[in-house]
């Protein structure tokens, strides 16, 4: 059975066709005509989602900020189903620019001419290897991974071989956009399954050096919250900078401690964006003279802890939850290249 998603930006007559949830951005509503429609809403095709509302809602929201509407076609069939209501969305729309599907059905898409590598760069550090290896065919990449179903399996998204060119740099942002950290966690929760590791690297943010003297500070793209170490009450300076001279940056935190009249660096999942909390965090880093790092959940509670003499070595380390609300540093001269969330 077929469902439709209609974005409530544009309600054109071309939005009542059931269809599989596609996406496909357009200048202009699609002409009322016999013959196929070209160069209309950015289309998607979605398989098998109970996520269909979230994805609806996140469409919406693209569309208010971007101005490019979004056109969902939902299919709760299998994959031989899904790729009949491909073939119809085409006839009817003379494009499919987008597809959400399962690991499992990659290959019938490839053999079916339906998907094609997913030739943009991604960080693939945001996803565990797992996830990527998912999405992956012969060392090729076909879709960015959102999140693993309840019955482990790996969904993504991925640009369709039936993309007008016209569209595709709609659709490539309408994909990053769901691929963002906060996005992935709503996406899995209302799939009922959980979202494949996510990481902020620090090592690709450009520009850099930065530095951050204030008492919080974030990242525009990132959901994670920072919280500057301090000292009777001021705030202390944080940096991402190039401090171990590899031509990279990565953030820089010269001192943090709870004792005394100190505040610790907090790295924060806000309740808003993260409600569970976290199962386990991992931080990459390497510091050069002492270090230990807590998780603590909602109530500020003890929850992980992890010591680690060894200096200058660049080494990962993993805190385990459940529901972890923060991660806080007992740390001098320590360089974070990475951390890494799953719920």
């Amino acid at each position: 059975m077929l469902r439709r998603l209609k974005p409530k930006s544009i309600l054109t007559a071309a939005l009542l066709m059931i269809v599989p949830i596609l996406f496909i951005q357009s200048s202009c509503a699609p002409e009322e005509e016999s013959g196929p429609v070209a160069n209309g809403t950015t289309t998607g095709a979605w398989n098998r989602s109970p996520e269909d509302s979230t994805v609806g809602d996140l469409a919406n929201e693209f569309a208010s900020s971007t101005g490019q509407p979004i056109r969902l076609i939902f299919s709760n069939r299998s994959i031989n189903g899904f790729i009949e209501d491909l073939e119809n969305t085409t006839a009817i729309y003379n494009h499919v620019d987008f597809l959400g599907f399962l690991a499992e059905d990659i290959d019938r898409l490839i053999e079916t001419g339906w998907i094609t590598p997913y030739s943009e760069q991604i960080d693939i550090s945001m996803f565990s290897p797992a996830a990527i290896e998912a999405m992956n065919r012969n060392d090729i990449l076909y879709g960015i991974p959102l999140f693993e179903t309840a019955t482990g399996i790996v969904k993504g998204v991925g640009i369709s071989a039936a993309a007008e060119p016209e569209l595709r740099l709609t659709a490539l942002s309408f994909l990053a956009m769901l691929a963002l950290g906060e996005n992935m966690q709503k996406l899995a929760a209302a799939a009922g399954g959980t979202s494949v590791e996510n990481c902020l690297n620090f090592q690709t943010i450009d520009p850099f050096p930065q530095y951050f003297d204030s008492a919080t500070f974030a990242f525009s793209f990132s959901p994670l919250y920072f919280i500057n170490p301090t000292v009777s009450g001021d705030p202390m300076l944080i940096s991402l900078e190039d401090r171990d001279l590899d031509s990279l940056p990565e953030l820089w935190v010269e001192f943090s401690s709870s004792v005394d009249v100190y505040e610790p660096f907090t790295i924060e999942f806000p309740v808003q964006t993260f409600p569970g909390g976290m199962q386990s965090v991992s931080v990459e880093l390497m510091h050069t003279n002492h270090l230990s790092l807590i998780a603590r959940d909602n109530q500020g509670a003890f929850l992980d802890s992890i010591s680690y003499p060894i200096q200058g070595i660049r080494d990962t380390l993993q805190l385990n939850g459940p529901g972890i609300r923060d991660v806080q540093f007992n740390a001098a001269e320590t360089h974070i290249y990475k951390i890494c969330w799953s719920n």
